[in-house]
């Protein structure tokens, strides 16, 4: 158990601007290597989206329970990092020193978790209330952590296809994530952005996550023809 000690808090800065401070206990000095490589990376992400969030501030927490009170209820263990419900300028991830016996994942994955966690923000300058599905996809494509090689159970596919998961404004998360969401929507969202180009997948990021199903269903088709269409082209080479 990490003892409790003095907070750290370490600047970061590109052009003599903030853009980043970064929160760690005081013996805590596991971090440093990866906070160096964020500040590369976080450049990476300004020319991807093309947006630059205000200031973030990235917590390195230590204990299960404080991922717990963040996500309002026992977490689970595969969840290593998270942006704040009530402030989406603040992120959590476990310190190296706990990550891999507080989480069910390795000291690689750390960095792309800080990376996907502040591409979130990076998101909510597009659009606060995108749909998830696209919003966590391009978190993992950006990440830099390719996850192809594990194939899309038909199951989890068609679970996707019955609730209307890429069109319902009102599904959550939580409940596609279940469906192994994460691994869906990273794939799908790798196979728009080969096959339709990034300006195509910003456009349909910038659709707002509201409204009856059908008429969200319509505008994706406005900016990438069919997309029942594109569903199904996607699922033929990737189940």
């Amino acid at each position: 158990m990490i003892k409790q000690n003095k907070i750290i808090k370490q600047l970061i800065k590109i052009n003599n601007k903030v853009i980043a401070v970064f929160y760690y206990k005081q013996n805590d000095n596991s971090v440093g290597s990866y906070i160096k490589e964020f500040k590369k990376n976080y450049i990476r992400l300004i020319k991807f989206f093309d947006k630059q969030p205000s200031k973030i501030t990235i917590n390195f927490i230590y204990t299960r329970k404080e991922m717990d009170k963040l996500w309002s209820e026992k977490s689970p263990k595969w969840l290593c990092g998270t942006v704040d419900p009530k402030n989406i300028y603040k992120i959590y991830v476990f310190s190296p020193l706990v990550f891999e016996k507080m989480t069910t994942h390795k000291k690689h994955e750390i960095l792309p978790t800080l990376i996907h966690e502040t591409a979130h923000t990076f998101v909510s300058q597009i659009n606060k209330r995108c749909f998830a599905w696209m919003n966590e996809g391009v978190c993992q494509y950006v990440e830099g952590d390719d996850i192809t090689k594990r194939k899309i159970k038909k199951k989890d596919w068609d679970w996707f296809i019955k609730n209307n998961a890429f069109f319902d404004p009102d599904l959550s998360w939580r409940e596609q994530a279940k469906q192994d969401g994460y691994k869906i929507s990273y794939n799908l969202v790798k196979y728009i952005l080969k096959v339709k180009d990034k300006n195509k997948f910003i456009q349909l990021l910038k659709i707002r996550r509201k409204g009856d199903f059908k008429m969200l269903k319509q505008k994706m088709n406005k900016i990438v023809g069919n997309i029942d269409l594109l569903l199904d082209r996607f699922s033929k080479n990737n189940i």
